[in-house]
């Protein structure tokens, strides 16, 4: 080929390694330009600058294979290196970063040694937060990750190096959440908020109230969470933060995701719907894997799913398998199998399908990604219920529960609890009520209610009142099954059209004929 003649003519003149020097040096000069927080700011198109990025790809790939090679420039390929594995997580090819950043770390111990320069340090430091922020979203936030981020911290705490120490909080926060570690999480946002006090960094500032509100989300504070979102959303439009790596990343976008599944928690069902499908629609547009993916698995998908929207949710999910495996995203890939078999066990309990769904479950696991388990879990042994295997399911709920307690992970311990009450009366059916089953069922129902009005979350509360009415109704209680539910359905004026809604209203009818209670029926509309 013209390529290999050349570089045989190269070779002939003892030119090569000085033409391979000079287009290394040249694209890094390119990235050392183009990558700067003042470049940035002042492209115009975001478009532009990824669709320029992603041109140079194939010169930068063989750039820094040949500094990071025998005959290459040990300099140079620290420099370059840094710059490839950032540009990689900006461009969300997260599996390439993880092996560029991989091969750069150990090129760089056998240069360097054991060696305690400032230099060494901080290449060290560079690389191993660009490979800490990429294999959260490939391997998982496992200790691996953890182990990164907590030595990106101290490398950074012992160089003074406010930029990236902030950056390893954010680490640390963002892989204590996806694990399940929701105490862990808010913890780590509250001192990413204090550094961010500490050293006056307006912009930090105000990305720690979208910490804190993701993370007081899933810890159960719902109303401290909608403050802080609401308090991000303010000023996301024109943030522009300039921490290392995530530039490319929408704040907005993300935020708004996780204030779509906090308002339909908090019972504005249609406005949460309309406004995780606008999520979904500016990610794509935005060509951002780690965003579009992020925005399904944080709201689209979740809300399609509980609010019984199933073709919705069957093309969230074909969406985010087919993006995930683009980009090498592999645990989005297995959030995608766990959430398909959660949808296809609403129709199917067949033994070969709940196989399917635990090892969708195990994989997760594996990679030790917790977000979403809660919800996956309480589907999942609800499903081996209506299969026959009460105790298997109770075993899994109650398994679960224990988890959450012990990570603070409470977003959806009142769906937990109310499939825990659910299965436990599924031993005294044909049964008359009575016995110590239906008093421990009556007790995890009512802690149901009691844990959807603490977190405010009226959309949990109808589920828990409707599953609480129905018992009250089968005791003979019918007059306060009604009350209840009565008060439920009233403070939901969104979403009437779901099948919970109907459900509640399906008890109404019957309850108010038990106890004949002669009150208007409330209007779905």
């Amino acid at each position: 080929t013209t390529r290999a003649y050349a570089l045989q003519k190269l070779d002939d003149n003892g030119e090569r390694r000085a033409v391979t020097l000079n287009h290394a040096r040249y694209f890094t000069g390119l990235l050392e330009r183009y990558m700067s927080a003042e470049a940035r700011s002042e492209e115009a198109d975001a478009d532009r600058w990824h669709s320029r990025m992603r041109e140079w790809l194939d010169d930068l790939r063989a750039a820094l294979g040949w500094a990071l090679s025998s005959k290459g420039d040990d300099a140079l390929a620290e420099k370059l290196a840094v710059k490839v594995v950032a540009l990689l997580y900006e461009l969300s090819l997260v599996d390439e970063c993880c092996a560029w950043a991989r091969r750069a770390l150990d090129s760089v111990a056998r240069t360097h040694g054991g060696s305690g320069s400032t230099r060494h340090l901080r290449v060290r430091m560079q690389l191993l937060a660009a490979l800490g922020a990429a294999l959260v979203y490939v391997n998982g936030p496992n200790r691996e990750t953890l182990a990164i981020w907590a030595e990106v911290l101290a490398l950074a705490i012992a160089l003074g190096d406010h930029a990236f120490e902030a950056r390893a909080l954010w680490g640390m926060w963002n892989a204590s959440q996806s694990s399940g570690a929701a105490r862990n999480a808010l913890a780590f946002a509250h001192r990413f908020a204090s550094l961010a006090a500490q050293t006056g960094d307006a912009s930090n500032d105000i990305l720690a109230s979208r910490l804190l509100g993701i993370a007081s989300h899933y810890a159960g504070d719902q109303q401290q969470a909608r403050a802080s979102l609401e308090r991000f959303l303010q000023h996301s439009d024109t943030l522009q933060h300039g921490l290392p790596l995530g530039q490319s990343i929408d704040q907005g976008v993300v935020g708004r995701a996780t204030l779509a599944r906090l308002l339909w928690f908090q019972g504005s069902r249609d406005e949460a719907l309309d406004l995780a499908e606008a999520c979904v629609a500016s990610a794509c547009a935005q060509d951002q894997a780690i965003v579009t993916c992020y925005v399904l698995v944080e709201a689209e998908i979740p809300l399609a799913l509980l609010s019984g929207k199933r073709e919705r949710a069957a093309d969230a999910i074909a969406l985010l398998r087919d993006v995930s495996a683009r980009t090498g995203l592999g645990v989005s890939q297995a959030c995608a199998r766990a959430f398909d078999e959660y949808l296809r066990s609403l129709d199917d309990v067949s033994p070969e399908r709940l196989n399917a769904y635990r090892a969708a479950l195990d994989e997760l696991d594996v990679l030790e990604y917790g977000a979403q388990r809660a919800m996956l879990v309480a589907r999942y042994g609800l499903a081996l219920g209506r299969a026959g295997r009460r105790d298997e399911a109770i075993a899994a709920v109650t398994r679960a529960l224990a988890q959450c307690d012990e990570s603070g992970d409470h977003w959806y311990v009142v769906e937990l609890r109310r499939a825990h009450g659910e299965l436990l009366l599924l031993g005294a059916a044909g049964s008359p009520p009575g016995g110590d089953v239906v008093t421990d069922a009556e007790a995890c129902l009512t802690a149901a209610m009691e844990e959807s009005l603490a977190q405010g979350c009226r959309s949990l509360q109808l589920r828990a009142a409707t599953s609480l009415g129905q018992l009250w109704w089968a005791q003979g209680r019918a007059a306060d099954a009604v009350r209840l539910v009565e008060s439920a359905c009233a403070r939901l004026s969104q979403g009437r059209d779901l099948e919970d809604f109907a459900a509640a209203q399906q008890l109404l009818d019957a309850a108010r004929v038990a106890s004949r209670v002669v009150t208007p029926r409330v209007d779905r509309q």
